[in-house]
């Protein structure tokens, strides 16, 4: 069967059950998610079979991507731009959505994950991952990290408690900026954005500068936003218990 055939499956799917449903999901059906669909088993649409090895029931995919979109609104209900901020997670993060893709549940044509913390970890891995990767280039998030108490790690790293508590840092610093600041550099890939920009500098490049000076110049901007943020942050961290 076709990505296409398979996307259009889904969507009849969430139309004769939207109630069970976030709206997100479709547009992610057309964009980031479009290739991902390909990871579902053909014959889990019409007959309740045991998927092929590395495959999935399309149950288990409307499923967990539908917990994570949840988990999104609820930890940052103020957000400007959810959607795109969503897109960019999925589209940067190809190993942390493999490693959820690939968590198991009971019964792959119910998936109850309510209670599930394998899955809710792998989840918030995801929607963290990004932040954790971008220490490599954001000098402020390590100290920052350490003066909330968690240590940094490599994503794969860190077990259930500590990555929720980095998504509720995360949600904190987002909900401080109420609205405003550039909250979705919190969860772009620096580093792909970064590539891109030196690759286009690579073909056009004036040889007045290095390449280190354009990564450096396109850094700064980067690590400016994060200063005003974590600034804003620790500026209303007191009065964000009033919110909770």
């Amino acid at each position: 069967m076709s990505i296409s055939a398979k996307i259009e499956l889904l969507k009849y799917i969430l139309l004769a059950s939207s109630n069970n449903y976030e709206l997100e999901i479709y547009k992610l059906l057309n964009g980031a998610l479009y290739s991902e669909a390909d990871r579902i088993d053909d014959k889990s649409f019409s007959f309740r079979i045991t998927p092929e090895k590395n495959k999935i029931t399309a149950k288990q995919f409307l499923v967990y991507i539908n917990e994570f979109i949840l988990c999104m609104k609820s930890y940052f209900s103020n957000a400007k731009n959810l959607d795109y901020i969503m897109k960019e997670i999925i589209e940067e993060n190809k190993k942390e959505l493999d490693n959820l893709f690939n968590c198991e549940c009971d019964d792959p044509y119910a998936c109850c994950i309510y209670e599930d913390k394998k899955i809710k970890e792998s989840i918030y891995k995801l929607i963290i991952s990004n932040f954790i990767k971008n220490s490599k280039y954001i000098p402020l998030i390590e100290p920052f990290l350490l003066e909330n108490d968690i240590p940094l790690k490599e994503i794969n790293n860190y077990n259930f408690e500590e990555s929720e508590k980095v998504l509720k840092l995360l949600s904190d610093i987002a909900f401080s900026q109420r609205g405003k600041g550039s909250n979705i550099d919190l969860f772009q890939n620096i580093e792909y954005y970064l590539q891109k920009h030196l690759d286009i500098k690579i073909q056009n490049q004036n040889h007045k500068y290095t390449i280190k000076d354009y990564e450096q110049k396109y850094l700064d901007k980067y690590i400016s936003s994060y200063s005003k943020m974590l600034k804003t942050y620790t500026s209303k961290k007191k009065y964000l218990k009033h919110f909770q």
